[in-house]
């Protein structure tokens, strides 16, 4: 009837580092209601920093795919580092890492989750084959993994109309996450301009 539906909680995804991509940066991006927030699938030496992840099924989901997943030593050294994940479904899921390493991530703090208490919000899976393990974030601390990190209401300036600005009093903030104007965001005027010379356009 003219909407768009999204099956949840796939096939969407926000930030999608594929096929081994690797290198790369992803800074500053707000993901609201995608099945998956940020995937690697798989690669080394990615960044996941300063990110809003709202109302995903997965904030982020490390996976490594056949043939990925015969690569030696495994693929590794990933950052994820000062995002905000706010889990608003009980059955979302912050982290989901399978073929999971101890290389897999270099670092993983000072991020700020909100959701359910008691949620098992970290899925782990080590080899193919191996059963999924279901963690609660200080479990995950426990292992040394976002030992800086918090749970706390992150305080958007108006989170139900889609505004996610940090309030002066976020304890975001106090983790060094950055609010994230999105008022430059989108299609650059300068960009319509280039498509229309491009295009012949003298408009």
């Amino acid at each position: 009837n003219g909407a768009i539906v999204t099956p949840y909680p796939w096939p969407t995804f926000g930030l999608y580092f594929d096929e081994g991509s690797s290198h790369c940066t992803a800074f500053g991006n707000i993901v609201v209601r995608s099945g998956v927030g940020a995937i690697i699938n798989p690669g080394e030496f990615n960044t996941i920093e300063n990110n809003v992840f709202v109302d995903n099924a997965i904030a982020l989901y490390f996976q490594t795919a056949s043939p990925f997943d015969k690569v030696t030593p495994p693929l590794g050294g990933n950052r994820v580092v000062k995002n905000i994940v706010c889990l608003r479904k009980p059955e979302g899921i912050a982290f989901r890492f399978t073929n999971w390493d101890q290389q897999t991530f270099a670092e993983s703090n000072s991020n700020l989750f909100w959701s359910d208490p008691g949620a098992a919000i970290i899925e782990t899976q080590g080899p193919s084959g191996s059963p999924l393990v279901k963690q609660s974030l200080a479990q995950w601390q426990q292992a040394g993994y976002d030992r800086n990190s918090e749970t706390a209401d992150p305080l958007f300036v108006n989170a139900t109309r889609d505004d996610y600005l940090l309030a002066e009093s976020s304890p975001a903030k106090a983790l060094g996450i950055q609010s994230i104007d999105v008022a430059d965001a989108g299609i650059r005027p300068e960009w319509v301009t280039a498509i229309g010379l491009a295009r012949g356009d003298p408009k």
